[in-house]
């Protein structure tokens, strides 16, 4: 679906068809284009195949031939689909929107890591109890109480503090607290279900956390002018661009 999503989105098929012509690894909008369509590409008929292949191996008429296709379509929107999951955090960090492009190297992590979880907890939720799942779950949750520990440690002041304060700041807290600590709490506890709304429901509520965040840090002049203007401090360190990548000048990088 997601190219037909993005294809909507663009308002004319013509100018998805043109994204394709050529491949620009400096737009993220050519990259990302390129990512949906090989997940697209490999996704529909891995799945297809899939189908076909069990459909006539329980009938007794399997051929090896479709399962080693199969297996090859499934590789492949695997490989594609990691992209695919981390792109959008991606896209929100390259923009100059403060809140996003300061946490530019933690938002396509938490993105990502969203998606895995997510898309473990979904199958748990339609009755899937595999130990691989679980898994799954404790790795995605640890996860994101590691991004949650993050954004309270390394707060920027006025240059993010939409994600901290406000309605936005309540939200994507909330969010982060359901698909982190909680999560993991019940997910400890035995309680696969809940554990696996409560991901789910925080994973989709970090999305809209995080563009109300983005919306209102763009509209904020303070916000703006900090990000500009930066911390000399920091961008002395040794290592500007591990500690504060937005804030590291050519000059400090050539220093540390």
């Amino acid at each position: 679906l997601s190219p037909l999503l993005l294809t909507w989105d663009l308002g004319r098929p013509l100018r998805f068809l043109n994204m394709l012509r050529v491949f620009k690894y400096q737009s993220p909008m050519s990259v990302g284009s390129w990512i949906v369509s090989g997940f697209g590409a490999c996704a529909v008929p891995g799945l297809g195949l899939a189908e076909w292949h069990w459909h006539n191996l329980a009938t007794g008429h399997a051929m090896p031939a479709v399962q080693i296709a199969a297996y090859i379509f499934i590789a492949g929107s695997g490989l594609t689909g990691v992209f695919l999951a981390i792109y959008t955090g991606a896209l929100l960090a390259v923009t100059a929107v403060p809140a996003w492009n300061l946490h530019r190297v933690l938002l396509p992590f938490h993105f990502g890591i969203a998606g895995l979880g997510s898309a473990g907890a979904l199958l748990e939720v339609i009755g899937f109890r595999q130990p691989g799942l679980n898994a799954v779950g404790f790795f995605a949750a640890a996860a994101q109480v590691l991004v949650l520990a993050s954004l309270e440690w390394r707060k920027h002041g006025a240059a993010d503090r939409a994600l901290h304060e406000g309605l936005s700041g309540w939200v994507l807290r909330s969010a982060e607290v359901l698909e982190g600590p909680l999560a993991l709490g019940l997910r400890a506890a035995g309680l696969i279900f809940p554990a696996a709304i409560c991901f789910l429901v925080g994973a989709l509520a970090s999305r809209f956390g995080w563009l109300m965040a983005g919306r209102a840090s763009a509209c904020d002049p303070d916000a703006v002018l900090a990000s500009q203007q930066g911390t000399p401090r920091l961008a002395e360190s040794k290592l500007p661009y591990l500690l504060r990548p937005a804030i590291a000048s050519s000059g400090s990088l050539k220093k540390g």
